[in-house]
């Protein structure tokens, strides 16, 4: 349970759902005090800088080494000192756990000319990938193929229904092993001639009781119980194979159960007009009741499995929408961070638009340009990634990886080739 709401609330936050993601992160820590990741997300999700603090000293005393939470704690206490009542208004908290850029002790200069994406590369529907044009009804990108579609938000919590036909399986589950293990200590009693409620050894070794069959019969009830528990461990964590099989296995109980009570009614209609002596039982009030008790009985657990069911479909199949992800005015380091997450998902082109903001703001800041660069040239923009990467170089003329990413381009491109 801890481990879905986590994995719901770095999604959230993820996609710029603070206040959800703040809320699904404070039952995952109430939940679970020592989630070293919980903390830490959440401590760039809360808004009071003593809360920050607070969540990033609960991740060192879990993690002494951990350096996102140390470099946390030093942003913290850099920019509200020690001890702070609250923060300004128009300063948000860092969004862990991609640590906070640091400020340059001494301000490089400004840029000579303006980092500006170039114009083909912002269409009104731009792919959130490699930025090429797309149409409204597309699901997936014309150019890099990739989908442009997501899971809308999922619900919060756990259905009734989902949770209802969960233990249902674990109940079932938990009944079949129990009564295979009852079985087994039977057979084991009876093997070592002790008897059972007066029941020996001999008494299996009749024509159509083998010991082998026996056996083969409690293994089978031990996996389907086994089955059972997994089936409803896997629903109750809201995974998609578990609500299929138990659709799947629910349908086919129900064909049987079908079968059943065709049986059942063909056997009490030959009962009740043996005992009629002939007499035709139609309308008789006596059939009718057992034919009605015989479907209740057979369909009911089907039915209810059923409904439990379909009232679950939404829980574990998400429905899909298209990604539609923007650019809203942030801190710089905001930006950053928010570039970094769409790159470790492949959108190139939306970590391009972030880090493009971040070096409109920051243009001294060489990591903000050197990332920049990088998105360039990930988008074959080799024009304004060359551009980049040798400003960056400017601001930090040390770094060989900056170097390196420049001599990158000119073997990708000549130089002077316009994209």
């Amino acid at each position: 349970m801890s481990q879905t709401l986590l994995e719901q609330g770095i999604g959230a936050a993820q996609s710029g759902r603070r206040d959800e993601a703040r809320a699904l992160l404070t039952q995952v820590v109430e939940a679970d005090e020592r989630n070293e990741q919980a903390w830490l997300w959440l401590a760039g999700l809360v808004t009071d800088p003593h809360d920050m603090r607070t969540c990033l000293e609960n991740v060192l005393d879990l993690n002494p080494g951990n350096t996102k939470a140390r470099e946390g704690l030093v942003w913290v206490e850099q920019h509200y000192g020690a001890s702070t009542a609250g923060p300004p208004a128009d300063r948000p908290a860092p969004a862990v756990p991609v640590p906070p850029v640091q400020p340059p002790a001494t301000p490089a200069p400004a840029p000579a000319q303006p980092f500006v994406l170039p114009a083909t590369a912002a269409p009104e529907l731009a792919c959130p990938y490699c930025g090429a044009a797309t149409q409204p009804d597309n699901t997936r990108c014309p150019a890099c193929r990739a989908s442009l579609m997501a899971p809308a938000a999922a619900r919060g919590e756990r259905s009734k229904a989902l949770s209802t036909l969960g233990w249902l399986w674990n109940i079932g589950g938990i009944l079949n092993l129990l009564g295979t293990i009852f079985s087994m200590y039977v057979i084991f009693q009876l093997g070592q001639k002790r008897g059972f409620a007066g029941l020996h050894l001999a008494d299996l070794n009749q024509p159509g009781l083998r010991m082998a069959d026996i056996q083969l019969r409690m293994i089978g009830g031990f996996v389907y119980g086994a089955c059972e528990l997994a089936i409803g461990i896997g629903l109750l964590q809201r995974k998609r194979w578990a609500w299929i099989v138990s659709a799947g296995l629910t349908a086919l109980m129900f064909i049987a159960s079908l079968g059943m009570a065709l049986f059942f009614t063909v056997i009490m209609r030959t009962l009740l007009t043996s005992i009629s002596r002939g007499a035709t039982p139609q309308g008789s009030p006596i059939g009718t009741v057992f034919l009605l008790i015989i479907m209740l009985i057979v369909f009911a657990p089907q039915l209810l499995s059923m409904i439990l069911t379909f009232f679950s479909y939404t829980d574990v199949f998400v429905p899909m929408e298209r990604i539609q992800p923007s650019v809203t005015a942030r801190q710089p380091f905001e930006h950053f961070n928010r570039g970094v997450d769409y790159k470790e998902r492949g959108m190139w082109y939306m970590a391009a638009q972030e880090w493009h903001a971040a070096v409109e703001q920051a243009p001294g800041e060489p990591r903000f340009v050197y990332a920049l660069g990088l998105a360039y040239t990930q988008l074959k923009q080799y024009g304004p990634a060359r551009a980049t990467l040798d400003r960056a170089i400017e601001l930090a003329p040390d770094d060989a990886q900056i170097r390196e990413s420049r001599a990158v381009i000119d073997r990708l491109d000549k130089p002077g080739k316009t994209r």
